[in-house]
């Protein structure tokens, strides 16, 4: 990267030199979307929609009509189903699934994906019986006489979709990988940490392949589970290419608000009697930390309750001994929901990076109470604290679309200026990948550009989401045009 007036900058002119004037657009350093479930992102469209049904007959009719169209043996997956909506008042069962398809199996995601059901063709692939002990951290959901369900819990789910990934080959995930990429570069994010929760062997390979082919528009950091690494490659973990490179290791440490299954300090304010679940103990998540530390990686621990990010610095302390090691290992925690002043000060202290996500403000009050809902996202006391931030999108979970612009706008309407925030998360962007080579607009950077629509350093909340990403720069290549923004202008 060059700055410069017209007469410095020509002489940088070569013969493949394409140049292109923004014509009063606005150029920022390239946004990062810190939490994208890329992969996951790129498959869905070959998935069953269930955010329309509103009974379960309407669930049992698109299995029916979606195995009709498949080879017998084929799984059938879905997601968006809320019990919620549902006539019948309750959640899908395996018998209900059966009556669409006993010769595929069907795995179907609640709309938070933190619960699952699956038929009994899936239930048998995936090896879980009435007696299948449950897994740390989830449940297998058992009627009055024991019998399994169906419905899978948290952890638990993982054992119907581990076994549908593990028949995934790197092929059948290059696809799904180029549409997230691409739908990021269209929405400016030249940067996007990868949240790889599939068959985690297969994402990293097709990642490696798509890169030494030059065909990925965005830089990729891979985050991986912690229950990965042992059977990962060491070539894959220690793989690192132009556009593409491993980096962490994710743990989930507890569960959602919205699922009451994240752990907290006082009750819900909606459910008086329920502290929500514990999560992993104690001493298995110092065991993944150091399993994550051994590894060369950095830990990035899911952690939405304050009782649960308490534990996670309290696991923290014990695996890197000091606050100096701890600050080296750049520890993440995802989400940090539900902060308090005291976990905030702990957390600065060890050199925790929080990788948060816009808030559901309407929610967030219902179930924390206007007080602890205020220390969601708390961006003053961010600034105030220098506190390390990197925002994402959670796509397409929380949002359905890799958004790295919707953070910045939430910032500013909690009461800071969009060039702070800026400033905030783009050194948690560095702080956050363990990579501290300059990008954006510093001289002698990467050139990781995001142009917009129009200049936003002191645009109203209001203003600032009428603005949107027009052009997108990694390492000084063209990754994303909007062609109507630039008719005319390049050249």
């Amino acid at each position: 990267m060059a700055r410069g007036d017209d007469a410095e900058i020509s002489g940088l002119r070569g013969d493949n030199t394409r140049i292109i004037d923004l014509a009063g657009l606005t150029a920022i350093p390239g946004l990062v979307d810190a939490h994208f479930h890329l992969a996951y992102y790129g498959m869905m469209s070959g998935w069953l929609s269930l955010a329309d049904c509103r009974s379960i007959e309407d669930i049992i009719g698109l299995v029916r009509e979606r195995a009709e169209s498949l080879p017998e043996g084929a799984w059938i997956y879905g997601r968006g189903w809320d019990p919620s909506n549902l006539a019948e008042g309750r959640s899908p069962v395996a018998t209900d699934l059966d009556q669409g398809t006993t010769a595929h199996p069907v795995l179907l995601a609640r709309a938070d994906g933190h619960v699952c059901v699956a038929n009994s063709e899936a239930l048998r692939r995936a090896g879980v019986t009435d007696t299948t002990p449950d897994p740390v951290g989830g449940h297998i959901i058992r009627g009055e006489n024991g019998t399994a369900t169906g419905e899978l819990s948290e952890r638990a789910l993982y054992l119907a979709w581990d076994a549908m990934m593990a028949e995934l080959t790197p092929d059948d995930f290059r696809e799904p990988i180029l549409k997230g990429a691409h739908a990021a570069a269209r929405a400016g994010i030249t940067t996007a940490h990868a949240i790889l929760l599939e068959n985690v062997a297969a994402e990293l390979e097709a990642l490696r392949l798509l890169d030494e082919a030059g065909e990925l528009p965005i830089r990729v950091y891979g985050v991986v589970q912690v229950e990965a690494l042992e059977s990962l490659p060491q070539e894959l973990l220690n793989y690192e290419g132009d556009r593409f490179r491993i980096g962490a290791a994710k743990i989930f440490a507890d569960g959602t608000l919205f699922a009451g299954t994240a752990a907290l300090r006082a009750p819900y304010t909606d459910a008086p009697g329920s502290y929500g679940e514990d999560g992993v103990p104690l001493d298995e998540l110092v065991g993944m930390l150091e399993t994550i530390r051994d590894a060369g990686l950095q830990p990035a621990v899911h952690a939405v309750g304050d009782r649960t990010i308490e534990r996670v610095l309290d696991a923290l302390e014990l695996v890197y001994g000091s606050a100096e090691q701890c600050r080296a290992a750049r520890p993440r925690i995802e989400h940090a929901t539900v902060l308090a002043p005291d976990l905030l000060n702990r957390a600065r202290h060890l050199g925790v990076i929080f990788s948060i996500q816009p808030r559901r403000w309407r929610q967030l009050n219902r179930r924390l109470g206007p007080q602890r809902a205020a220390w969601a996202n708390p961006w003053p006391e961010f600034a105030a604290s220098d506190a390390h931030v990197v925002g994402g999108s959670d796509a397409p979970f929380i949002v359905p679309q890799p958004d790295a612009w919707q953070t910045l706008v939430q910032a500013v309407e909690r009461g800071v200026s969009f060039l702070q925030a800026m400033g905030i998360m783009a050194r948690g962007a560095a702080q956050a990948t363990r990579d501290d080579t300059p990008c954006g607009l510093a001289v002698g950077s990467r050139a990781d550009i995001t142009v917009l629509s129009a200049d936003p350093a002191n645009a109203t909340p209001d203003q600032l989401r009428a603005i949107t990403p027009v052009m997108t720069i990694v390492g000084g290549a063209l990754s994303y045009m909007d062609v109507e923004s630039q008719s005319g202008s390049a050249a």
